[in-house]
């Protein structure tokens, strides 16, 4: 099958290229710079010069393509509304009119758990249904509205499939170990409730293994939440990452409505003295690790057979090495 992929410089869309290209894929990858180029083909993909709005430049290189993997996205906790827009949402459906215009059958989204967030626990049924209340933050608007434009009837043309995982995480990440040690180190890092709440992750190779099996189920459409098997709490996941590293958090902890007041009070401080940078805690950053996320993955392991191959204790063996 010859895949068009977009994020293939990225954590998650580098380690797809590495990943379809063993099952005997052909790889094209979006490239917007020289040093994304480089990436993208190192790992053995054809490098697509250009970005989301210059799809069209591109149309006889891709004019053999069966199906598309949409993994480029943006997400910020603090400012950078205007760039999450055109990332998460004008891009997205840039690139699924792109697909009809050159008649691609499948194709496949990274979305997110995040998408259905109203500020406070995310607790899905797996039909995927959308949720009664506002969504809370840019980052689960854009997300949210992308997904719902693309499972419209606009893209009827499209079999379409959106992967919901919630926090991805594995060796390589550039994003949640990183910023929790950083977090540690410049003594900025809270619990919320100690920590004691339901957190569901899923492991890279995991979001890895959905994709292969969204490709191969061609009766495969609409929204599948993906997880690992294991289920735990923040506190034990995070412990656990910290632990492969040789570090030890700290113990201080706020309740869920003290912690919404100080990144609330920060934020204004934020906003009134045009600091740079941005807060040490945010509403948006809160509401994604800072409640409860449970998922139920059930439809994908039904419907695509996904079952979460990569286990907790190898993943962490692997961050440890």
């Amino acid at each position: 099958m010859h895949i068009f992929l977009t994020g293939g410089s990225g954590f998650v869309g580098a380690r797809l290229i590495e990943d379809l290209r063993s099952q005997g894929h052909q790889i094209t990858a979006l490239a917007r710079s020289e040093a994304a180029a480089k990436k993208v083909t190192e790992r053995g993909a054809i490098c697509c010069p250009g970005d989301l709005t210059t799809l069209a430049q591109a149309g006889n290189q891709l004019s053999a393509v069966d199906a598309i993997v949409h993994v480029a996205g943006s997400v910020e906790f603090w400012g950078h509304d205007d760039q999450m827009r055109a990332a998460n949402l004008e891009g997205t459906l840039a690139l699924a009119d792109f697909a009809v215009q050159q008649r691609i059958s499948t194709f496949i989204h990274i979305g997110a758990a995040a998408s259905i967030s109203t500020g406070g626990v995310i607790d899905n049924q797996a039909t995927g249904d959308w949720p009664a209340g506002e969504i809370f933050g840019v980052y689960a608007k854009t997300k949210h509205d992308a997904e719902r434009e693309l499972l419209s009837g606009k893209y009827y043309a499209l079999r379409r499939v959106v992967l919901r995982p919630p926090a991805i995480w594995g060796d390589d990440d550039p994003h949640l170990l990183p910023e929790i040690l950083k977090a540690i180190r410049r003594r900025q890092f809270v619990w919320v409730e100690r920590g004691g709440y339901t957190y569901d992750v899923c492991h890279v190779n995991n979001v890895c293994e959905a994709v292969a099996c969204a490709l191969e189920r061609s009766q495969a459409h609409g929204i599948y939440f993906i997880r690992d098997n294991e289920r735990t709490t923040f506190r034990t996941f995070i412990e656990q990452l910290l632990d492969t590293q040789q570090v030890k958090p700290p113990s201080i902890s706020l309740s869920r409505q003290n912690a919404w007041r100080a990144a609330s009070l920060m934020e204004a401080l934020w906003r009134f003295l045009h600091l740079p940078g941005q807060p040490p805690i945010t509403r948006t950053l809160l509401a994604l690790i800072g409640d409860r996320i449970e998922i139920d993955d059930s439809r994908a392991r039904e419907e695509l057979g996904y079952g979460a191959q990569t286990s907790r204790e190898t993943a962490l063996a692997a961050l440890s090495t």
